[in-house]
């Protein structure tokens, strides 16, 4: 049925018995008769008792607003008319300083993540990290974040869950990190993938210098990833061909910095 307008097809049939009018109506070509009411109407009455007449109506089609096609966007409209009001209001000086607050506010939103992880992954290593040095390295992570975006790091270690403060703060710079338990998974992705960098542990089981075997293969690997040692022993040493070697986070994203500027330089 066209909402703009319809036939009807009123079927009117008058009783003589009976001053009253019964209507039934055909409604978009189907024909719907309603029960009757009248105590006197009866199905078996005589056709000649009950003439039948057809009175066909016409309705114009409704004029006006089509609202029924309007409503549904209402409210988007609403959202455009309040987000253009606010622009007016806040002028071009008054744009550029909302922006200027909401970038200074997700960089603060940032530096609180980056010092909460630092201070995470120290306390999990039983480590202290001067706030000082703490700052020091947010301030420089946070400088340094367009070196971190799309950076691929391939992270080995049999225990990974140790390292979870320092991979959350790598994925949350942008950078793509790829995990390995042992030297043959590690092995088998830098021979398929192209990495930044590769992090390292040493001592896996019962090997402590377990890290030291794929030293030669990750040198010889496509673009020679930068290798830093992140260990648990302050005794250690770095391996030569090693870039780095450290046991504190804030250490080894100083690393992970220096690498980086030397890659993309």
């Amino acid at each position: 049925m066209s909402r703009r307008g319809y036939d009807r097809t009123f079927i009117c049939q008058q009783s003589r018995k009976s001053p009253r009018v019964y209507f039934d109506y055909v409604l978009n070509q189907q024909r719907v008769r309603p029960k009757c009411h009248a105590a006197k109407c009866s199905e078996r009455g005589n056709a000649m008792d009950h003439p039948t007449y057809d009175v066909h109506i016409t309705e114009a089609a409704h004029e006006g607003f089509p609202w029924h096609d309007f409503l549904p966007i209402l409210p988007s409209l609403i959202w455009v008319t309040i987000v253009l009001a606010l622009l007016f209001w806040l002028g071009d000086w008054g744009l550029k300083s909302f922006l200027s607050r909401a970038t200074k506010i997700g960089v603060a939103g940032l530096e609180i993540e980056l010092s909460a992880g630092i201070t995470g992954a120290a306390a999990e290593r039983h480590i202290d990290v001067p706030a000082k040095e703490r700052d020091r390295i947010v301030r420089r992570l946070e400088n340094a974040k367009s070196y971190f975006e799309r950076a691929r790091v391939l992270w080995i270690d049999d225990i990974p869950d140790g390292n979870q403060k320092e991979l959350q703060i790598l994925v949350s710079l942008g950078s793509i990190v790829d995990l390995a338990r042992d030297d043959e998974v590690a092995r088998e992705k830098l021979q398929t993938g192209v990495y930044d960098i590769v992090l390292s542990d040493m001592a896996r089981g019962d090997n402590p210098d377990a890290g030291l075997g794929l030293i030669d293969e990750i040198c010889a690997a496509v673009l020679t990833p930068k290798l830093i040692f992140y260990v648990g022993d302050p005794n250690r040493t770095r391996p030569t061909h090693a870039f780095g070697l450290t046991t504190k986070p804030d250490e080894l994203f100083h690393l992970i910095v220096d690498a980086l500027e030397r890659r993309r330089g």
